[in-house]
């Protein structure tokens, strides 16, 4: 058989190439709480505006921000939902539009 296929035992063949990654394990509450999250930003400052670039630096300050609120206590917002969403953003930004995401200058300065 051919090294990119799999057979199950019921004799059904597919494509193995989605063995890269196992999205049947994300948990559907983290999912929940970022479609609301998303759905919250939509709301307030349009679908998508995320993807006009956001620095680095501001997400991951933003996704501390809000573990850090939520670690300490604090229930007055969706926390989680909202670090998620800056996480997500963060992923998207390295992985798939890289020139998107933008430093500052003090950033590139801690790196080099």
């Amino acid at each position: 058989m051919d090294d990119n296929l799999k057979e199950f035992e019921s004799g059904a063949v597919r494509s193995a190439d989605s063995d890269h990654a196992r999205y049947d394990l994300i948990p559907y509450a983290g999912l929940e709480l970022l479609g609301r999250t998303l759905k919250h930003g939509a709301d307030r400052y349009g679908e998508f505006n995320w993807q006009k670039g956001i620095p680095q630096s501001d997400l991951i300050n933003h996704a501390m921000q809000h573990l850090v609120k939520w670690g300490a206590g604090d229930r007055s917002e969706d926390h989680i939902g909202h670090c998620l969403a800056n996480l997500c953003f963060l992923a998207h930004f390295c992985f798939d539009e890289v020139d998107k995401i933008y430093r500052t200058e003090s950033a590139i300065q801690a790196v080099t």
